[in-house]
């Protein structure tokens, strides 16, 4: 099992009897039932049919039912997880749990957030004994309710710590900055780390980067601009000028000052429709050494990295958060050019306006890499 002890949830679990009865044999077709709801409630009746029969099965049932959040929209697997929590309330489903299958559920990352989520969830209901230990091991895992408790695991260490080791209660609040995303976590770390005598934002504690270059804006009428080739893609001269959209447009510096490194590009730009813009800079590295690009973004954007194209994606007004999107490259000693390509739709829904992205450059275990001395002196 990767990323969990095996041999000590094996241990665990031998300190608990359970028994795995034979499971009902048509799940998969009730899954595919509750899968099957559509918009404006397509499909409800055979769902809830679906529903009702699966609510009735033993707790030998809950490992398919777990993997088939696996599959499922956000309608379809409430009712999955409504379906779980009948069944858990249920006389002796303790005893009867398959707590090594679900175990096997959370512990593999090509699960999805949901399943994995819901995984621990019932192990700690039903075997708090069991999710206790493994709580601790999601400190860089990909499903960030899981890793929230992790983190809050060091937090209290550290609150522990404060009073009698000042230095250790630093070591593991620096330690949980490092995997934090949620912003009430970080929030109460940079002030434990300020009320320690340092002087820390959350975008300082980051490493967001929050000096660019930015140019625009250039056309995006009907959502064309993300595959139309702009002339900072194909040279990028800070000191060129271009047609755009509304006329002539060149670079401009501009520095964010949000306190989690929010690149605004309403507030460097305008707050336009159907148009896009290009964020550029240099950072600076004292060494070649390997590293990892950490977008977020709300809206349609690309990326290049020294002149060679990243990733990019084609949607709009999707859930932003910290470390969004994570790309492994190799930075180079001295210089290294980051180009973002950002676009903005023509919806004009109050929930549609904003138009940003976040930036750091972290080592491959999400600690912010410093950029080299004269390289900050440049972006001054």
């Amino acid at each position: 099992m990767k990323h969990v002890d095996k041999f000590l949830c094996v241990g665990l679990l031998c300190l608990i009897q359970f028994s795995i009865p034979g499971r009902a044999g048509d799940v998969a077709e009730s899954l595919q039932s509750i899968h099957a709801i559509g918009r404006e409630g397509q499909g409800n009746e055979a769902a809830m049919r679906a529903w009702k029969h699966i609510s009735t099965l033993s707790p030998s049932a809950l490992p398919e039912l777990i993997a088939g959040l696996n599959d499922g929209s956000p309608v379809a697997n409430n009712w999955i997880r409504m379906a779980i929590q009948t069944i858990l309330d249920g006389d002796g489903a303790a005893s009867s749990l398959p707590a090594l299958e679900i175990i096997g559920i959370l512990s593999d990352r090509a699960n999805a957030s949901a399943a994995r989520v819901q995984a621990f969830d019932v192990l700690q209901k039903l075997h708090p004994e069991i999710a206790g230990p493994i709580e601790a091991v999601f400190l860089d895992d990909p499903a960030l309710p899981l890793r929230r408790l992790s983190v809050a695991r060091l937090l209290q260490q550290a609150d522990d710590a404060s009073g009698s080791d000042r230095g250790t209660a630093e070591l593991i609040y620096e330690k949980a900055l490092v995997y934090a995303r949620d912003t009430d976590q970080v929030e109460a770390i940079v002030s434990a780390l300020n009320n320690m005598g340092r002087d820390l934002t959350p975008a300082d504690a980051f490493g967001f980067i929050q000096n660019w270059n930015i140019i625009g804006p250039f056309d995006n009428s009907g959502r064309e601009g993300f595959e139309t080739v702009f002339p900072p893609e194909k040279e990028v001269d800070f000191d060129a000028s271009y047609q755009g959209k509304n006329g002539e447009v060149s670079w401009d510096a501009f520095v964010s000052k949000d306190t989690y490194g929010k690149v605004d590009i309403n507030e460097a730009i305008a707050a336009l429709k159907e148009v896009t813009a290009y964020a550029c800079r240099d950072f600076y590295s004292d060494s070649e050494q390997p590293a990892e690009l950490r977008l977020g973004c709300k809206n349609a954007w690309k990326i290049w990295f020294n002149g060679e194209y990243v990733f990019g994606r084609d949607e709009y007004h999707r859930a932003a958060r910290i470390d969004q999107y994570v790309f492994p490259v190799k930075l180079r000693r001295g210089p290294n050019r980051i180009l973002i390509k950002l676009c903005q739709n023509e919806q004009t829904e109050s929930w549609t306006r904003e138009w940003e992205f976040q930036f750091r450059i972290c080592d491959p275990l999400g600690r912010p890499i410093v950029e080299a001395a004269h390289g900050q002196e440049d972006h001054q």
